[in-house]
C-alpha cells in the first residue's frame, strides 16, 4: 500500500522566554513549574478555542523547528546512557513532533497564556488537546512502568540535568 505524503499546518506560534537552546530551556514544564508563555493562534483557529477556557490544562502537540537531524539512539537530557529515540523525549525525533502538558492560564482573542512551558520561542503548534485525566492517564489500579526513567522519577537517581545546556556542549555530548 502507498502512503501519499502527509502534510501538517501550523495553527499557532508558541511564545516562551527561551530565546534559542542554549537559554536553559527546561525539558519538561513539570521539572520548572512557573514558566509562563502564551499561544498566538493564526485568525482562522480563534474560534476553536470556544469552550477551552473549562480546561485547567492542555496538550501542546508541536514541531521541533530547530531540528535538523534524526537520530535512533541519542543519550537523553537526564540520563548518562544512549537510548532508543522511542523510549525518550528527544527532540531529533523521525518527524521531529514534541508533545507537552501546559496548565492554562486565559484565553483571550486567539491568545492563550500558558504556564510550564518547555518549548524554544517561535515554536511551530500543529494542535491542541484538552487534557482529560480519564483519558490521558492510566487507571488507578493499573501497573504503569517507566523503564529506565524510573530511578529519576522514584528519586532514587539524580537525573544529570533537566535543563538544556549551551548549544555547543549539547552538540558535543550528543553525537
Amino acid at each position: 500500500m502507498i502512503c501519499p505524503d502527509i502534510i501538517l499546518k501550523k495553527i499557532g506560534t508558541i511564545r516562551t522566554p527561551y530565546k534559542d537552546v542554549s537559554s536553559d530551556v527546561p525539558i519538561q514544564g513539570q521539572f520548572h513549574p512557573g514558566s509562563d508563555g502564551y499561544i498566538e493562534l493564526l485568525p482562522g483557529y480563534h474560534d476553536a478555542c470556544r469552550d477551552l477556557d473549562g480546561f485547567s490544562h492542555i496538550i501542546l502537540v508541536y514541531r521541533f523547528h530547530l531540528c535538523t537531524e534524526e537520530k535512533t539512539i541519542a543519550r537523553p537530557y537526564m540520563d548518562t546512557e544512549q537510548r532508543g529515540i522511542f523510549s525518550t523525549r528527544f527532540p531529533h525525533r523521525p518527524n521531529h513532533i514534541g508533545i507537552s502538558l501546559v496548565e492554562v492560564i486565559g484565553i483571550n482573542a486567539g491568545i492563550i497564556s500558558v504556564r510550564d512551558v518547555d518549548m524554544v520561542d517561535g515554536t511551530p503548534l500543529l494542535d491542541i488537546k484538552s487534557y482529560v485525566p480519564r483519558f490521558d492517564s492510566v487507571a488507578a489500579g493499573k501497573t504503569i512502568k517507566t523503564g529506565w526513567m524510573t530511578p529519576y522519577l522514584s528519586g532514587q537517581s539524580e537525573p544529570s540535568t533537566t535543563r538544556t545546556r549551551s548549544e555547543n556542549e549539547w552538540s558535543r555530548n550528543h553525537r
